[in-house]
């Protein structure tokens, strides 16, 4: 396949995605949760009303949901995905204890007596797509010396000099032809 079709399948088999993002700087805990909710739910409804415009079936939707957090004083945030979309009132803890043992993981120390606080909320709308299936191309038994059109001299280093080196006719070579 050439590389002009490949990367034209590549267009026409990626899943489609929307990116939606909110800033809401405020301390992670639990008296946030409910502007959280509101907020998530406000950008799944952009999301879910892009999927639709793009004709994207119901059941073909996925929604993931992601915390930007940094301790406070921080100039820079760490992106931990929601594992529960109801984000029940313990999820705030877990995100807690999660961006404690990712910082560490990443920078080498956490701060578990810091506090945290949010920054940004986001959300990605995907609406999966049905992958095409690619139809297997048998290999042959054709003499690969009959692909040869001409013969041209390239310079190798590894050699110290040049090698005659077969042109092939691209369309004449097996797929499968390791010769």
């Amino acid at each position: 396949m050439s590389p002009g079709i490949f990367s034209a399948m590549g267009l026409l088999s990626t899943d489609l995605k929307h990116d939606f993002s909110s800033t809401l700087v405020t301390r992670l805990d639990e008296t946030v949760l409910t502007n959280v909710m509101q907020e998530f739910e406000a950008m799944e409804a952009q999301g879910r009303g892009a999927l639709e415009q793009d004709q994207v079936d119901e059941q073909r939707m996925q929604f993931v949901r992601q915390l930007d957090l940094r301790y406070f004083g921080q100039s820079y945030e760490l992106t931990l995905s929601i594992e529960d979309p109801e984000m029940r009132p313990d999820e705030m803890q877990r995100l807690s204890e999660r961006f404690h043992q990712e910082h560490e993981r990443v920078y080498g120390f956490g701060a578990p007596d810091e506090p945290i606080e949010l920054v940004n909320l986001r959300l990605s709308a995907i609406g999966t797509i049905a992958k095409p299936s690619l139809r297997q191309i048998a290999g042959d038994d054709q003499d690969p010396g009959s692909a040869v059109l001409t013969t041209r001299l390239v310079y190798f280093a590894e050699t110290g000099g040049f090698v005659d080196c077969p042109k092939l006719r691209p369309v004449s070579v097996s797929c499968q032809r390791r010769d």
